[in-house]
């Protein structure tokens, strides 16, 4: 009989093998040989495989579906099967089963990942609408409540503490990229082939990461240089924005796109055949305090980037050459075009603290404590 702490790492909308829950907790716990690891998730088109990790891809709605309203249940019913010692909740949705199950098993521990301010993001996402402020407040006094039978509460931004007051017990896990992720094939400093210039824009993809701004100045920089092509590979939460996406594609413009989450194993390989990456985040009230995760993959295999021009993205990225700040909303192409030409990028490398091994410390330190530490 195994002597492990049976751990169970839920969402409902996040693939399986989600790059934080699979590679990034659940391989980083596993590889301690303390936990066995489980994972439910969203099915994954391709899924990967690790042996000691069990894979429950279990949902498969889309995001507006009501489908969602069955999860919890479906959930629960999983954590009866598995019977865990500990749930790390990555999403506010998996907190009602995980507290009724916790009812029924006290013994069982619970931590709460925090990946975005949920609450906060509804509201921005409604328009501040009666029904998003209805909503996010459901959301806020879920999390509350659930804050007395929580562990730990692991921020993916810092200034989660700040915006919410009710994240007590927390320490910060930033989401930065696995270092078995980099390729040594990279050489600094970087310049670009202007030639037949391959750009990227990955990960989710909605208005507020300005998408349609990144097709304009794309088909605008098609106008001086017209080898260049882009590809926009992610997930669209948006019915609509997807119709729309893929109704505009033509030679320069490639959407690999879809309803559902894409492989991150897909996009890692999209970023690495680019030339050049696109962050054109909208520095809206949900977004403007948060640090893209695109970024440190941009930098972990060296792709120099167009940035959105916002000082907590800038000020960090300039001291490594890495980027061009760029106002998505009111740019000027030839001097996008020249800095393309002339800039050298990465002329000091690529700097240590973009990569998860050091939040990997403190998140065994933090588990560890809660398991192996007499209280």
């Amino acid at each position: 009989m195994s002597d492990k702490i049976k751990t169970v790492i839920a969402s409902v909308l996040k693939p399986v093998d989600d790059t934080r829950m699979y590679e990034k907790l659940g391989l980083s716990m596993h590889q301690t040989n303390r936990y066995e690891i489980n994972i439910i998730g969203f099915v994954s088109k391709n899924l990967s495989t690790t042996k000691g990790i069990d894979f429950y891809p279990a949902f498969s709605m889309k995001r507006k579906s009501l489908k969602r309203l069955l999860a919890s249940f479906k959930l629960l019913w999983l954590f009866f099967k598995i019977k865990p010692d500990l749930i790390i909740c990555t999403t506010y949705e998996t907190l009602p089963a995980a507290l009724l199950y916790k009812r029924t098993r006290p013994g069982c521990k619970m931590i709460y990942d925090v990946q975005e301010n949920y609450a906060l993001n509804v509201i921005s996402n409604g328009k501040n609408s009666r029904k998003s402020k209805w909503f996010a407040s459901i959301i806020r006094w879920l999390e509350y409540q659930s804050q007395a039978h929580v562990s730990l509460n692991m921020l993916a931004e810092s200034v989660y503490a700040k915006e919410v007051k009710y994240f007590s017990n927390y320490i910060v896990l930033l989401n930065k990229v696995k270092k078995t992720k980099h390729l040594d094939r990279v050489s600094f400093p970087v310049k670009l082939n202007i030639n037949r210039l391959k750009i990227v824009f990955s990960g989710t993809i909605s208005l507020d990461y300005g998408v349609l701004q990144s097709i304009h100045l794309v088909n605008e920089l098609v106008k001086i240089y017209p080898e260049t092509t882009a590809t926009f590979i992610g997930h669209v939460p948006e019915e609509n924005l997807l119709t729309k996406l893929v109704s505009i594609q033509d030679k320069h413009l490639n959407f690999l796109v879809d309803a559902y989450p894409v492989s991150h194993e897909h996009i890692w390989q999209e970023i690495e055949k680019a030339d050049l990456g696109i962050v054109a985040h909208q520095p809206t009230v949900s977004i403007r305090n948060c640090f893209p995760t695109r970024i440190y993959e941009y930098m972990a295999l060296g792709k120099p980037f167009l940035v959105q021009d916002h000082p907590l993205w800038t000020d960090y990225c300039q001291r490594w050459d890495c980027c061009i700040a760029v106002d998505f909303n009111q740019f000027n192409i030839q001097r996008i075009a020249q800095q393309i030409t002339k800039r050298t990028f990465y002329k000091k490398g690529i700097p240590d603290d973009i990569y998860w091994e050091q939040e990997e410390g403190k998140l065994l330190k933090a588990i560890n404590h809660i398991f192996y530490t007499k209280h």
